[in-house]
């Protein structure tokens, strides 16, 4: 397949840049970990304005912190899939860990 003209989506770099800022490291050091320039890191920490012929066209928005999204009560926690994989080893049906 081929791709267009322009330059390629960054958001995969731009999550683990995210990531790496939320574990402490410097922007400078997450940039050069994700292979972005520093001043893009910056771009991304604090926001940056986009120019047309000279004159201010927008304001694109810092990238919000990493949210850890709650996850559902319809799944299993771990501590349950590692009671049920226990249960199953001691020979236990699927039928019988249901009932549990």
């Amino acid at each position: 397949m081929k791709k267009g003209p322009g330059r390629r989506p960054l958001s995969a770099k731009r999550q683990r840049f995210m990531e790496l800022r939320e574990r402490g490291w410097s922007i400078q050091a997450a940039a050069r970990e994700v292979g972005v320039s520093r001043t893009a890191g910056n771009n991304w920490v604090r926001g940056y304005k986009t120019y047309r012929a000279g004159q201010v066209t927008g304001f694109v928005p810092a990238l919000e912190r990493l949210v850890v999204r709650e996850i559902s009560s319809r799944y299993l926690s771990q501590d349950e899939r590692i009671e049920i994989a226990d249960l199953q080893l001691q020979g236990l049906s699927v039928r019988e860990i249901g009932r549990r």
